[in-house]
């Protein structure tokens, strides 16, 4: 048996007394330290009862020998990827986005195919022109004297 030192701390998982009991036979008879009488009379169990016990205990032993998937379970990535493809729509938008109002500032045309803004956006936009255009305009009088033009009535700065 392994000196009490040397297993690890988490080996007992928190079981009773008795299933390490009887992990300890099954252990002994698979080890040859005892028969499978001797470890069915210190247990208590008929020798049937003791095969049935040690063929679950090797099913389980061979169980936990399989060989675990490493890395990250599917259902993890699959939701960090839907994560980064939204992060990423985002980011598209917020680009293109930046891309229109640059070339707009530019006086650039729109790339056929990008987005044109609705009619009424574009009265809306025209009318506030118009409405700037006729708040505040300059001209000069034939003497070289700026004048504002104020919706079309003149004044005299």
């Amino acid at each position: 048996m392994i000196p009490a030192k040397q297993q690890p701390s988490s080996a007992d998982g928190g079981l009773d007394p008795e299933t390490k009991r009887r992990a300890a036979a099954v252990l002994e008879v698979l080890g040859g330290a005892r028969t499978p009488t001797e470890a069915a009379q210190v247990l208590g169990l008929t020798n049937a009862r003791y095969y049935q016990l040690e063929a679950r205990a090797l099913e389980a032993l061979i169980a936990a020998c399989d060989p675990q998937p490493t890395g990250r379970s599917g259902r993890r990535i699959l939701t960090d990827l839907q994560k980064e493809v939204d992060r990423l729509r985002n980011d598209l938008t917020r680009s293109q986005a930046l891309v229109r109002a640059m070339q707009r500032a530019a006086g650039l045309p729109l790339k056929e195919g990008a987005k044109e803004p609705s009619p009424k956006k574009m009265r809306t936009r025209a009318r506030a022109l118009r409405t700037a255009g006729r708040l505040v305009s300059v001209s000069t009088l034939d003497d070289g004297e700026p004048v504002t033009v104020i919706d079309g009535r003149g004044s005299m700065p």
